[in-house]
């Protein structure tokens, strides 16, 4: 399925064209090259793809090149499905999981893009599956493993960052119901992988922008055009600005300090935007509270709502893409199974561990806006529940 979709994608008009967030990460990678990795400035979104793209022009890796070894991480994504259903729900579940994730359109579509997405869906499940191991036996291999996890996990994506917290508390309280001795070890080395990656981030943007602070400064402006007066919880594109990816960066810092009547930095940029949202939010609660109901229904509808290179749109050019095979319409049944049976069986460890990771990715998403590449993290996770709970 994957070689069908890259041949077809190749061969398409699209196949040698990269533009918005693809053709961003291209000329930032090209840039890393030739520049260096500071850029004068704290960085605005996470590093961790467009240092892999980096290399992989530095290896005279193409965008050919690229979409083949995404397509052996969508490969890795499908083990990684398997290893969490057979944890959940035996061997039948592990089979099922895999098949419906092997062939799951969306993870196939997203593996053609120069977009960090399918790495992120990778690196989350791998965190889930190696908290999952950990939790089965808490050892100092393991803990390492869980925690190099979460450290590239960060660098890609810092929403990654309570999972992994998370997944650290429900080690620790397992391993002291369980009586086991120095319960807290364990986790505490699972974290210092990502506390180091943290670490690295902020003098980055201390080196880079003169600012402190281990996360993009995106997370402000995010959380606006997610929740502000007049937004719809879908469309990313801002209330203000020229609307093209290249200047979002600076559009939303010149807005903030617009209206806020003076400079306010870059970190200060963004920590205007929250208080700008939350100062909306008190003015009209209920109109908030809709707005919340109307992304928790978006969550779950089937679907690809898109803030970048629609599905809809590019298989007109690709075949592949208008083939039966499973989508949201399959997952989103699985997904409501498995946080079912998570609240059933959640005596289970293992149980309540995912149905608590699958919430706090589901909560995220919904708390800032919905788009396909959001909650796609999500949906292996919400196959391997589902299948599992289906075989129970």
């Amino acid at each position: 399925m994957r070689l069908i979709h890259l041949a077809q994608i190749s061969a398409s008009p699209l196949g040698g064209v990269l533009f918005l967030d693809a053709r961003l990460y291209d000329e930032w990678a090209g840039r890393i090259l030739t520049e260096g990795f500071s850029a004068g400035r704290p960085l605005f979104v996470e590093p961790g793809y467009a240092l892999l793209l980096a290399l992989f022009k530095a290896a005279g890796v193409g965008p050919a090149g690229t979409r083949l070894a995404q397509a052996a991480l969508g490969l890795g994504i499908v083990w990684l499905t398997a290893r969490v259903a057979r944890r959940l729900g035996g061997s039948t579940a592990a089979g099922a999981a895999a098949l419906v994730a092997a062939l799951y359109l969306p993870l196939i579509y997203f593996e053609g893009l120069i977009l960090k997405t399918t790495l992120e869906v990778f690196l989350s499940m791998l965190l889930i599956e190696r908290i999952l191991a950990l939790g089965d036996l808490p050892t100092a291999g393991r803990a390492l493993l869980a925690g190099a996890a979460a450290g590239a996990g960060l660098v890609v994506r810092s929403t990654l960052l309570p999972i992994a917290a998370a997944g650290a508390v429900w080690a620790a309280l397992g391993a002291r119901r369980e009586g086991r001795p120095r319960a807290a070890v364990t986790p505490l080395l699972m974290l210092a992988l990502p506390a180091a990656a943290l670490a690295g981030l902020a003098a980055s943007n201390r080196i880079s922008g003169g600012e402190w602070t281990p996360f993009p400064y995106n997370s402000g402006i995010n959380f606006y055009i997610g929740n502000c007066r007049g937004c719809n919880g879908v469309d990313a594109g801002y209330p203000f600005g020229r609307g093209v990816p290249e200047h979002e960066e600076e559009d939303s810092r010149l807005e903030a300090e617009r209206r806020a009547g003076r400079p306010l930095g870059f970190s200060g940029s963004s920590a205007f935007w929250w208080r700008e949202t939350a100062r909306e939010i008190v003015q009209d609660p209920g109109r908030w509270m809709a707005l919340m109901g109307t992304k928790l229904l978006l969550w779950w509808n089937r679907y690809e709502i898109t803030d970048n290179q629609s599905l809809y749109f590019m298989r007109q050019h690709v075949p592949v893409l208008r083939w039966p095979l499973p989508g949201y319409w399959l997952a989103a049944p699985l997904g409501c199974a498995g946080l079912a049976a998570a609240w059933l069986l959640r005596a289970d460890r293992a149980w309540a561990f995912t149905g608590c990771a699958l919430l706090i990715q589901m909560g995220l998403v919904v708390s800032f806006h919905v788009a396909e590449r959001y909650r796609l993290p999500a949906v292996p996770l919400m196959l391997a529940m589902g299948c599992a709970a289906l075989a129970r």
